[in-house]
């Protein structure tokens, strides 16, 4: 599934809209009970969800926080090779400081650069981020009729593939990244190599 199929999955069907249930704590409960009981139309009243509320939103809470636990482990990979990339431009570009005038516009050029591609990358971050909660708010939605700690098979697969397509698109903006300054020392500094392994 590519990156446009989740994006209609995950941000542009309504029908994943979060739900949040009430929580009622054990005598609000009670005397929701005591008040309707009396009423005509008790019958269509749900008093189990009164009692499990408080269950259930723990149930989801520990699965939110496993997942969030997963997704933050891929963030770090990322932010990693961020900032390997950037530290070794910034250690060959002070390399080649003592050797540039103060009106030369290679400084300008290569703080145009950085800032550019920083916005891409949060841009690429907000989408990501995007995708995975509104994955948590089906699941907050589906737990208010089946409520349980962990994913069922369905679920576990569609994870599984927002997991590998965070993978995928943060490996190519990785070597967009690199490419992208490994072009730019070609131009401004064609006699010298990147510093380090990038």
């Amino acid at each position: 599934m590519n990156k446009n199929n989740y994006q209609n999955i995950f941000l542009g069907n309504e029908a994943y809209n979060t739900v949040i249930s009430p929580r009622f704590n054990e005598n609000y409960g009670r005397n929701l009970l005591e008040n309707y009981l009396d009423s005509e139309d008790n019958e269509n009243v749900d008093y189990s969800s009164v009692e499990n509320s408080s269950d259930e939103s723990s149930q989801y809470d520990n699965l939110e926080k496993t997942l969030r636990e997963e997704w933050e482990e891929l963030e770090i990979d990322e932010s990693n090779n961020w900032f390997e990339v950037i530290g070794t431009i910034c250690q060959t570009i002070l390399s080649e400081f003592e050797n540039l005038d103060e009106d030369d516009g290679k400084i300008n050029s290569w703080f145009y650069l950085y800032k550019t591609l920083s916005e891409f990358r949060e841009a690429e971050i907000s989408e990501n981020n995007a995708i995975f909660e509104k994955f948590l708010s089906t699941l907050k939605e589906s737990r208010l009729t089946d409520p349980k700690d962990y994913l069922n098979y369905e679920e576990e697969k569609i994870w599984n593939e927002i997991k590998e397509l965070k993978q995928e698109k943060d490996s190519e903006w990785n070597k967009y990244h690199i490419g992208t300054w490994k072009y730019w020392f070609q131009k401004e500094f064609p006699t010298i190599e990147i510093h380090a392994n990038i």
